[in-house]
């Protein structure tokens, strides 16, 4: 077809009919002919991908979306390519989509989640900066006690333990980190 909404309409027909991977096939190959035009197209294909356990193509179909300003670019579009490059262990393309999430929120969670990566991979004065960025916004909920843990584990690590104490005192102060800190 010439129109992108039959290949959207078919898509959807195979998706009713449980066919997940040929839905995913007739989006795609919309894509691949520059037929989406919407970002709910993007976000839907990027979904797709995801659901079939393709992370790479789901991060590189949301940021098409995304560089096209086709995708709103804010926060849960940012953190779900974030997600879909941690996911395909692209640490780098992650930390990049979660700093341009974390540009977008008040809160300090996708700071903790560029902690995290830089922390897997041992870089642990960028673990540091972006777990100290994350308290500094504060709304960590729940991860906040999950959060001074992990900034005393990265202060530790890097020669750092005065630090590291008193930043595993303040973890001990939440139910949930408290016994391990």
């Amino acid at each position: 077809p010439e129109e992108a909404k039959y290949w959207r309409q078919l898509s959807g027909l195979y998706n009713k009919l449980e066919r997940s991977m040929d839905a995913l096939v007739i989006m795609e190959l919309a894509y691949k002919q520059n037929m989406l035009a919407k970002g709910s197209d993007y976000k839907n294909l990027a979904s797709m991908y995801a659901y079939n356990e393709l992370a790479y193509k789901s991060a590189t179909v949301l940021e098409d979306g995304l560089k096209k300003g086709l995708v709103k670019a804010d926060e849960k579009s940012w953190k779900q390519a974030g997600g879909a490059w941690q996911l395909a262990r692209e640490n780098k393309k992650a930390i990049a989509a979660y700093t341009k999430a974390g540009d977008f929120a008040e809160d300090g969670e996708n700071e903790v989640r560029i902690g995290v990566l830089y922390s897997e991979k041992e870089d642990w004065k960028n673990a540091i900066k972006f777990y100290r960025k994350a308290i500094s916004k504060g709304n960590l909920g729940k991860s906040e006690g999950r959060t001074y843990m992990n900034l005393g584990i990265a202060l530790f690590n890097s020669g750092n333990p005065r630090d590291a104490i008193d930043e595993l005192k303040k973890a001990q102060k939440f139910d949930g980190t408290k016994r391990n800190a």
